[in-house]
């Protein structure tokens, strides 16, 4: 059996290596969900960009809240999920057909639920402006940058770049400060690109 003194010793041991440990572990946990979530994000625009080639077909990517329309308002937060569908009103980029809409002649692809958790964003710049689209080509409409954080911080940051030529990647930690950076070496400024 064991004593009352080595039972207290050995849970007094436990409980400090718990409070050294648990704050660690908090940060593996938020970093693991931004990640899948970026890695999320990557799948769908590169499978975007493949179905678009595949179909000879514009394919869209934009932020939705019901996973059948795309947001109207908040164009930049796409923690709330998103959707990539047919993208048939698309017509060489011009405002008054581009609308990256989906609507009941765009046949829907794909779904993303987004991160239903508090104090995860998701955000992009603005030149995304709530859609993108890639063309039959393989290109996309327009650069941009869709940035991953928790609680604001920067520093633990995920970031998913996409280039006019479709190239989509997610930003690396080069120099080693914890930020995310572009393939120029610049790094993620903000948690709202």
């Amino acid at each position: 059996g064991f004593t009352l003194l080595e039972l207290m010793v050995t849970l007094s041991i436990a409980s400090i290596l718990m409070a050294v440990g648990l704050p660690s572990m908090q940060n593996i946990v938020v970093h693991d969900r931004l990640v899948s979530q970026a890695n999320e994000l990557v799948a769908t625009l590169q499978f975007a960009r493949s179905e678009a080639v595949k179909r000879m077909l514009p394919i869209s990517v934009c932020a939705s809240s019901d996973a059948s329309s795309c947001v109207t308002s908040s164009l930049n937060s796409w923690e709330v999920g998103w959707i990539t569908f047919v993208d048939n009103n698309y017509s060489n980029g011009s405002a008054t057909s581009r609308d990256g809409v989906g609507g009941s002649s765009e046949e829907e692809l794909f779904g993303s639920a987004g991160l239903g958790r508090s104090g995860y964003t998701v955000r992009s710049d603005s030149t995304v402006d709530g859609y993108i689209t890639f063309l039959i080509n393989g290109r996309s409409n327009r650069s941009g940058t869709f940035v991953l954080c928790h609680s604001a911080d920067v520093t633990k940051a995920v970031a998913v770049f996409v280039s006019n030529a479709g190239r989509v990647y997610s930003g690396k930690d080069r120099d080693g400060n914890g930020v995310p950076e572009d393939e120029f070496g610049t790094n993620v400024t903000s948690c709202t690109p």
